[in-house]
């Protein structure tokens, strides 16, 4: 969500780096595309990042499908969101954690 008062933010970067021990399931099928409010969606092998830009007042969302490859304990990286050409535009999740147990 854009909360900056009047201003609309333009080329944006929106980071979701992949926890080891997992995939992006479906995205490579639909490289090239980008989702409905995106620019451009650059799918890499440990990381997604969306480019768009964000008039005030409006929110985005972006959607990905990850399929867990192993069972374990994962940190979740933080996702990121700046602007690529001014510093001072940013936003970033805290970290967090997942389990995946095998299924019985």
């Amino acid at each position: 969500t854009n909360t900056g008062g009047a201003a609309t933010y333009s080329s944006l970067a929106l980071t979701m780096a992949i926890p080891s021990g997992w995939e992006i399931f479906g995205e490579r099928l639909l490289l090239g595309r980008t989702q409905e409010g995106g620019d451009y969606t650059d799918v890499r092998d440990d990381r997604m990042i969306w480019y768009f830009s964000l008039p005030a007042g409006v929110s985005k969302s972006f959607k990905t499908t990850l399929r867990a490859a192993y069972a374990g304990e994962f940190t979740l990286p933080s996702i990121k969101c700046e602007a690529m050409y001014d510093a001072h535009v940013n936003a970033c999740t805290s970290s967090g954690k997942a389990t995946v147990r095998m299924a019985e």
